[in-house]
């Protein structure tokens, strides 16, 4: 019987150790799934949060209206090319056309272009207080191509409005326009704010018509 009880025994500590095994082997299963799910979680908002890759191209969101029909888009072109990543591109929809009664201004940008396909930048009302069209500040390698700015001015309104440009630049570097038009301007169609360097030569390099 001593030989019996020896051996419950040793049956009853072989089963709580495997018992014992059992719950640890659980313990690290919920806590490998809990990892699991943090790392998904950790990964996902990692994911959502992260801006747009640079030297993609974006086109321009379908919500600002592209066909002079729904108002003012000055501030909503603004607000959208001031996330635009370094070293993208911008495409505007062939042919649109942006109300601008205010001042478009792009600054602090670096390396993007703008493809305006064809697309109008238009005022629709001359300014009550003399301002350009479309301001440049501070940025570096931007290129313009393809956009047309059209004013609101069919005569001369005097030496008071001279400050309407089409566009003015301002602590700029590195600025290529190509293909684009600027018309119906009370002031100069290109202002350079000084201090600046730059050469006749370079200003009548840009391609503006």
């Amino acid at each position: 019987s001593g030989h019996g009880e020896g051996t419950r025994f040793r049956f009853v500590i072989v089963e709580r150790l495997v018992m014992r095994s059992r719950d640890v082997t659980r313990t690290k299963c919920v806590l490998i799934e809990c990892l699991s799910i943090a790392l998904i979680g950790a990964a996902s908002m990692v994911a959502t949060s992260l801006p747009a890759a640079a030297g993609q191209s974006v086109m321009l969101p379908t919500s600002i209206s592209s066909d002079c029909g729904n108002g003012d888009s000055t501030t909503a072109l603004s607000d959208f090319l001031a996330t635009v990543p370094a070293n993208a591109t911008v495409t505007f929809p062939e042919n649109g056309c942006f109300i601008i009664d205010e001042d478009l201004r792009l600054q602090n940008t670096n390396g993007l272009t703008i493809e305006g396909n064809g697309s109008t930048l238009k005022q629709t009302v001359s300014p009550t207080t003399p301002a350009p069209l479309v301001e440049l500040w501070n940025n570096t390698n931007l290129t313009i191509e393809n956009l047309k700015i059209d004013g609101a001015y069919t005569g001369n309104g005097g030496v008071s409005y001279e400050g309407d440009y089409g566009i003015k630049f301002e602590a700029d570097s590195g600025v290529t326009l190509t293909n684009d038009t600027v018309s119906n301007i009370q002031g100069d169609f290109l202002y350079f704010s000084p201090p600046y360097d730059v050469t006749t030569s370079d200003a009548l390099s840009t391609g503006i018509t």
